[in-house]
């Protein structure tokens, strides 16, 4: 990995970890960084041009995010899953987000369907960009969902859900790049977003449901086919 991460790559001193994060979901997403790649605080900080210390805490942020994860024995590294691995959390993510959107649709206020619609504007900003950010892309598309999923007032489901998201963080990251590449899935994405508003503003549960759970269905046979390269063998 060392060698392939040019030393040239330096960072500013402002808001290092940050920063520091942002490079490094970079190099995830141009492939300087691969699955299962090991992260060592000292080697990342020499590469660019910090103290250990941001590097440390951008890491542990990552780790939170489901991006990387710490081995015992091994260290730091770019978290591996299987296709198995991906299908068993999508058959999960189908089995419960579809219940948090039915029951936000029985309960969100007026005031956050506009906030809803404040976020999807954003995203339709960096989507069309000359030059779009998959990251602002992973960030947004996250922010959209769970103003969404928190409005059904059940921290349990809430809080699995996101799990569930945090362990698909690295595909997300790399699955980002197509929707700054392929208009036509840049589309899809707004098409189902805004079809999501229009159901929470006509207070139609059930298809929203459905919508939800038939969208978790084509994602997961779109993922499949794009992410191949970056799987881990079983």
């Amino acid at each position: 990995m060392a060698e392939r991460v040019k030393t040239s790559a330096r960072i500013k001193n402002q808001r290092m970890p940050e920063l520091v994060m942002a490079k490094l979901m970079d190099w995830i997403m141009d492939g300087t960084l691969s699955m299962g790649d090991k992260l060592v605080a000292e080697d990342l900080a020499s590469k660019m041009g910090v103290s250990r210390m941001p590097v440390r805490e951008a890491l542990k942020n990552m780790e939170k995010s489901g991006i990387v994860e710490s081995v015992p024995y091994v260290g730091t590294r770019v978290v591996e899953l299987t296709m198995s691995d991906i299908i068993q959390i999508y058959t999960m993510r189908k089995a419960l987000e579809p219940i948090a959107s039915y029951n936000a649709c029985k309960r969100i206020s007026d005031e956050t369907i506009k906030k809803l619609q404040t976020i999807q504007d954003k995203l339709e900003e960096v989507l069309f960009k000359k030059n779009p950010d998959p990251k602002k892309v992973f960030v947004l598309n996250r922010e959209f969902h769970f103003t969404m999923y928190e409005a059904c007032e059940m921290r349990y489901l809430v809080n699995t859900i996101s799990n569930l998201w945090d362990y698909l963080a690295f595909f997300k990251l790399i699955y980002g790049r197509k929707y700054v590449t392929d208009s036509d899935s840049a589309k899809r994405m707004v098409k189902e977003h805004r079809a999501y508003i229009d159901y929470l503003i006509k207070r139609d549960a059930e298809t929203l449901q459905k919508a939800v759970h038939d969208a978790l269905d084509k994602h997961i046979t779109g993922m499949s086919e794009n992410i191949s390269d970056y799987l881990v063998a079983k």
